[in-house]
């Protein structure tokens, strides 16, 4: 519905513009974020979103806990798929795997 008055075009135009300001005023890595979180929010979940948002919670917000358990989603999201796999692994090697929340035990090292 267009606006009839000029006054309530203004007016409406100054209200849009405020909220564009309002979104490009968010830092990158928050827009980032939302847009992930939207991302992996869907159904049937997205191995790809997963997987990039894990790689952002890991290197953006050093959140190694939430980046492991998207990089798993990822995994279960598509398990066949051995990129996802790789990047688990690529999180693994370069963390150390001490702080993650499931770290390999002695008897998952046997099978590789």
């Amino acid at each position: 519905m267009k606006p009839s008055s000029s006054y309530e075009r203004e007016h409406r135009s100054e209200e849009d513009k405020e909220e564009q300001e309002k979104d490009v005023s968010l830092f990158p890595a928050e827009r980032a974020e939302e847009y992930f979180k939207r991302a992996v929010g869907v159904e049937p979940k997205d191995a790809e979103a997963l997987s990039k948002y894990a790689t952002f919670l890991w290197r953006a917000r050093d959140d190694l806990w939430a980046a492991e358990e998207n990089f798993l989603e990822a995994i279960d999201a598509d398990p066949t798929n051995s990129f996802y796999a790789a990047n688990y692994a690529n999180f693994l090697w370069n963390t150390g795997g001490d702080e993650t929340c499931f770290p390999l035990d002695e008897s998952h090292e046997d099978n590789i």
